[in-house]
């Protein structure tokens, strides 16, 4: 047997460099090998090892000017003409003809003889079925079986999971055999020298390596994450043998309940986007499944996080989610979703992403669109319509796609608010056609109703079933009746007709009537002495199963009003620019204790690293800064200008009316936060806060119009 191990990459890179009469930069490096620069980093530095072994120069090393190589000719011939040597092997381990034989069957989809692998081995039979034993063993212990036919042959079953698990451990185990580190295991492949190997590189066969990190690398920056070295190239693996396993016929399988677990998370959105361009790329369809699986390995991935809260636009970030917030509870006429600070923090957090998606003009795939918009039909459309702050802030309107997402935000808090009472019927779902298809007819039972999905079986399996399990409804797609359990005869995809004879027997999901606990408070208010107020509000939120605020973990969250006070006020300011005003506002700030000096340097320095973004409405500009920037206490100040002055937004200058923010943490600020954005939105706020002759005016002002909303 004889294995041959060429070393292409070495002798290009080194070829490039010798050959050029200047410095070559990572990156032309890359290009020119159709690489990536982290690649051509790992090769160079294990060529330097190579040079600094065997007495050679190193290569020359320039910031920003590239990679150089000073050598007489001679030298440069000799290196090159090692690099370019083959390097014989001539024998195989039992453990490498393992390896061996576990790659094909990986790779296989029907079944293999046993003269097969003799002929790929180059072995006989007897050392095949020796080898074969071990592997039977060896996949034992993963969860899987090795199956023999008389009459087909060998293949491996199991579960996708463990099938796609077992394939990168077989890669990982290659590679760290041959001292490759993990972050470039997957072009080295190619070069690997054992047989075992080279069967394991037929795994990535029609798989470009390059598109797949083009995908990570875009994730990273909606994810605004780093990956680890060793985490980027393992997600490159998972996702490269996905492809293969799907061009296969195998495609991984989630529960439901899993799968909507993850739905509202920033890293599905993001495994949507790597699968829309992993279908255009490889002409292949990805389940929604497999973008659950994608999901758990970005959330399981090693990161060096950049923290959104740091950002210098996270106070733009929550004006414009609590507007969406506002403007969707509004029209639902569900108050309570305001205070929801789950349901904020899950769309702050999705909302940054989506913008960079929605400004880069990337699109998401959204395999649960047509499920989101039928079952969410009403809530769909206000959402939609509710994202006007965030499409006039980038210039920009959202696709249905990243709609759907958003409406699973609000979908998922308003399922909190259903009455617990009403008792889940418990489904048989019967069905034919495939797993797929009762896959998907019980998805859309559990969209559509109040159930509880106890099993999806075959007609054969009815009568099994029914022994042990309790079932209030039968639901099947085959023209057959049941005599014990009431049934429906439906279509797989749950057509109008089918979903109104389940409501005879299935309650529908609806939403909620608005204010029925406040309605209740005020009127036992009007017309009994309450003795425990307190005790009153969390009595009735038991009964009527309303959510209530009552505290956020003992964080107190103060009121627009207690914030603005008349000595955080002051009006007709006179300054000449920008500056002026923000060292006006921050004097006020630092004056009462909440604010380092810092602060006030950190808010100019924001503007002028990012713009005038912080010019938030015509004429209205709201500087800030990061909490660690020496925020020390939650609090605000609003000023007035005599003369108005130019911030340079070329949408919203001049500015005449500046509110000062000052946060320490995520929390304390909102409810302030959610009144100002509701004062914001006054047509009025701005002519009256300008004309205001006292503080007291404009308190009173701001007092009505935040009282009035509560």
């Amino acid at each position: 047997m004889i294995f041959i191990r060429p070393n292409e990459m070495s002798a290009q890179l080194f070829e490039r460099i010798t050959s050029s009469n200047k410095p070559v930069k990572i990156s032309a490096l890359a290009e020119a090998l159709h690489s990536t620069s982290r690649q051509v980093r790992y090769k160079l530095d294990k060529m330097d090892e190579y040079l600094k072994d065997n007495k050679f120069p190193q290569f020359i090393r320039k910031q920003n000017a590239g990679i150089s190589y000073a050598a007489s000719p001679e030298i440069v011939k000799t290196i090159m003409e090692k690099l370019q040597e083959v390097e014989v092997y001539h024998y195989a381990s039992q453990e490498e003809r393992v390896d061996s034989i576990l790659a094909i069957l990986l790779q296989q989809q029907d079944y293999i003889t046993i003269d097969d692998f003799a002929e790929k081995l180059h072995s006989s039979r007897s050392t095949v079925v020796k080898d074969l034993n071990k592997v039977r063993e060896l996949l034992k212990s993963k969860h899987l079986t090795l199956l023999s036919s008389t009459n087909h042959g060998i293949k491996i079953t199991g579960e996708e999971k463990y099938l796609r698990r077992a394939s990168i451990e077989l890669l990982m185990k290659s590679s760290e055999s041959q001292g490759i580190l993990s972050k470039e295991m997957l072009p080295s492949l190619k070069r690997l020298n054992l047989f075992s190997q080279s069967e394991i590189a037929t795994m990535f066969s029609n798989t470009s390596i390059q598109v797949i990190e083009d995908c990570l690398i875009e994730a990273e920056k909606q994810l605004e994450t780093t990956f680890s070295d060793e985490a980027f190239y393992s997600l490159v693996v998972h996702i490269a043998i996905a492809i293969k396993r799907l061009k296969l016929g195998r495609d991984i399988v989630m529960s439901y309940q899993e799968l909507k677990n993850y739905e509202t998370t920033k890293e599905f959105a993001a495994a949507s986007y790597i699968a829309s361009r992993l279908e255009k790329e490889f002409e292949i369809e990805i389940p929604y499944d497999e973008i659950g699986y994608i999901t758990i390995h970005l959330l399981g991935s090693t990161v060096y996080v950049a923290n959104p809260s740091s950002s210098e636009d996270w106070a733009t970030l929550q004006i414009l989610t609590g507007k969406i917030l506002g403007e969707v509870s509004e029209n639902l006429e569900q108050e309570s979703l305001i205070h929801d600070d789950q349901l904020f923090s899950g769309l702050l957090e999705h909302l940054r992403p989506a913008i960079y998606r929605l400004k880069n003009g990337l699109k998401l795939k959204n395999p649960v669109l047509e499920e989101i918009k039928n079952r969410y039909y009403y809530l769909f459309n206000i959402v939609k319509n509710s994202m006007s702050p965030v499409e006039c802030h980038v210039g920009k309107l959202f696709d249905d796609e990243e709609i759907g997402y958003f409406t699973l935000h609000f979908g998922a808090a308003l399922e909190k608010l259903k009455p617990k009472n009403e008792v889940e019927k418990k489904i048989l779902v019967v069905c034919s056609t495939g797993v797929g298809t009762a896959r998907l007819l019980s998805s859309r039972l559990l969209q559509l109703f109040n159930v509880n999905i106890v099993d999806t079986i075959a007609y054969r399996q009815v009568s099994q079933v029914l022994k042990y399990q309790q079932v209030d409804l039968i639901v099947t797609t085959l023209p057959v009746k049941f005599d014990l359990v009431p049934w429906v005869q439906v279509n797989p995809l749950l057509l109008d007709k089918d979903i109104e004879n389940l409501k005879k027997y299935l309650t529908q999901y609806h939403f909620q009537p608005k204010n029925v606990f406040v309605e209740t408070v005020k009127l036992i208010e009007e017309h009994c002495d309450i003795k425990n107020y307190d005790a009153l509000l969390l009595g009735l939120a038991k009964i009527l199963k309303a959510d209530i605020i009552v505290g956020q973990k003992g964080v107190v969250q103060p009121l627009l009003r207690e914030l603005l006070t008349a000595n955080m006020i002051e009006l007709k300011v006179e300054a000449k620019n920008w500056e002026e005003v923000i060292y006006a506002g921050g004097k006020i700030l630092e004056a009462h204790d909440l604010i380092e000096h810092r602060y006030v340097d950190a808010m100019v320095n924001t503007v002028k690293k990012m713009g005038a973004y912080i010019v938030i409405a015509k004429g209205i500009a709201m500087p800030h800064a990061r909490p660690e920037d020496g925020a020390k206490k939650v609090g605000m100040a609003l000023l007035t200008l005599k003369n108005p002055v130019n911030f340079g937004s070329k949408e919203n200058d001049p500015v005449s009316v500046a509110i000062f923010l000052c946060a320490v943490d995520n929390i304390t600020h909102l409810k302030a936060l959610a009144e100002l954005m509701q004062l914001l939105d006054d047509d009025d706020f701005k002519r009256m806060a300008d004309e205001a002759s006292s503080k007291e005016e404009l308190i009173t002002y701001i007092s009505s119009k935040t009282r009035a909303e509560e």
